[in-house]
């Protein structure tokens, strides 16, 4: 089987064919020791309600100050990213990202200087544009198109691994658009929204948060996860990492919260949930 090695900058990530089986546990050498040792991922905050119409979320992502995140309007044909305040949960920006007949916006990350968002048509094996888009302006600019509809973005090094509709595949391009690589899914998953971390894919769907290996391309750790106060799953919609800790938008629409939850090394609580609080800030 052949393998071609590729370094995301300064993580050195190798990546490859791989050949784990989907759903086969094993442990990660290089699995931060939090997430190694952690059996569950308590909700130790909720945000109040957003109050505004949130529209059918998609995305999230999280920095020490704000939380974008990305929504499609179907019926209006528009695809926003907001941008909220940690603090105050205040929208204090936000922007249309649709680009004429792509307007569904998906999963995003952030790479420390700027939002990746991709930008498809809103039907299976379409048409997609993945733009970046500066944090403080919400200033967008088109990197590349990709023919099929592109779900979920994450972000690792100089490159970028996006997945399709519900998941089925994965392409890892480089920063300019040029395909190194498509995978089928190692889980089956059709996951949401995906952040790169290290040598992993972290990626929610399913009612689970995943870490799978790039390099060996397998899942190597899965963290059930409980349901929001709207009765969706956690990892339903949005999904990010940040500073340790990890990050949910479930629900659509003015109802929608977000979710903050730590790695614990005890089972997954089954009791009353923790009062609502704005998430807490770094």
């Amino acid at each position: 089987m052949t393998r071609e090695a590729m370094v995301f900058s300064s993580m050195l990530v190798v990546l490859s064919a791989g050949t784990g089986e989907p759903g086969v546990l094993a442990p990660g050498p290089q699995l931060p020791e939090a997430v190694a040792s952690a059996e569950s991922l308590p909700v130790s905050h909720v945000s109040p309600a957003l109050g505004f119409d949130a529209c059918h979320v998609q995305g999230l992502a999280v920095t020490a100050d704000h939380f974008f995140f990305t929504s499609v309007n179907r019926s209006k044909r528009e695809g926003w990213l907001f941008k909220i305040a940690r603090e105050s949960m205040d929208v204090v920006a936000k922007r249309n990202v649709a680009i004429d007949e792509d307007f569904h916006p998906g999963g995003i990350d952030f790479d420390g200087r700027l939002l990746w968002v991709p930008v498809a048509v809103y039907s299976k094996k379409s048409h997609a544009y993945i733009v970046s888009v500066a944090p403080d302006t919400l200033e967008c600019v088109t990197r590349f198109e990709v023919d099929d509809h592109i779900g979920a973005i994450a972000c690792a090094g100089e490159r970028l691994i996006g997945a399709n509709w519900d998941a089925e595949a994965f392409y890892i391009w480089t920063r300019d658009g040029r395909l190194l690589e498509r995978r089928k899914s190692p889980t089956g998953i059709a996951y949401q929204d995906c952040k790169a971390h290290g040598a992993y894919l972290v990626c929610g769907g399913g009612g689970c948060l995943d870490w799978i290996d790039v390099a060996d391309w397998r899942l190597v750790k899965r963290f059930p996860l409980g349901t929001s106060r709207e009765g969706s799953p956690l990892s339903r919609e949005g999904a990010a990492l940040f500073d340790g800790e990890v990050y949910f938008l479930p629900d659509d629409g003015p109802s929608a919260r977000i979710y903050q939850c730590r790695f614990s090394a005890a089972p997954l609580p089954s009791g009353p949930e923790p009062p609502v609080t704005a998430p807490s800030s770094p």
